[in-house]
């Protein structure tokens, strides 16, 4: 099985033949005091080799414990949060063969409570493993910040601005 994988993967042609990728994303992510787990999508467009623009967006929830005072009002001792983020950015990714690796930037907008967002942005790095022409896998990582009104509000500890990290699991599909 391992000789028919290494045999697939190293037929797969060069990202060349992919104008257009799209990727299924699942992970975490961490803004102290929250953990979150992560899942969405993301697309990319080759402009020039080696170098795509993208953009995506995503479903953050964490289950929290709210601040004391809005439990006694509320009889709310733990419930689920849910962010949207969505980001515009550019990756530089090698184009090597089966295996590409990318470094790259966003900017992040998440709405994260009734009329609060978060501005921000974050670098990343990753690399795909395309084990057929159009289909393959990846990891990414990012670190970066945000910042925005509102967050001391949904639990003890939370800060208005800080720094925010990722990682995701990705299914990518090239066209």
């Amino acid at each position: 099985m391992w000789v028919t994988l290494v045999t697939v993967a190293a037929a797969a042609g060069p990202s060349e033949d992919r104008r257009v990728e799209v990727a299924a994303r699942g992970g975490g992510a961490s803004y102290a005091p929250f953990q979150f787990l992560t899942v969405g999508g993301e697309a990319r467009v080759r402009v020039v080799s080696g170098l795509r623009i993208l953009a995506g967006a995503e479903t953050w929830g964490t289950k929290r414990i709210p601040p004391p005072d809005y439990q006694l009002d509320s009889g709310v001792y733990s419930t689920w949060s849910w962010l949207q983020p969505v980001w515009a950015g550019a990756v530089f990714q090698l184009e090597t063969g089966p295996i590409e690796p990318y470094a790259g930037a966003d900017f992040v907008v998440v709405n994260h409570s009734a009329d609060n967002f978060s501005l921000g942005g974050r670098a990343r790095l990753g690399a795909h493993w395309f084990f057929v022409d159009h289909v393959g896998v990846g990891l990414d990582v990012a670190a970066g910040g945000w910042s925005g009104q509102g967050w001391t509000n949904l639990a003890d500890g939370a800060r208005n601005a800080g720094a925010v990290v990722q990682g995701a699991a990705q299914v990518v599909v090239g066209f």
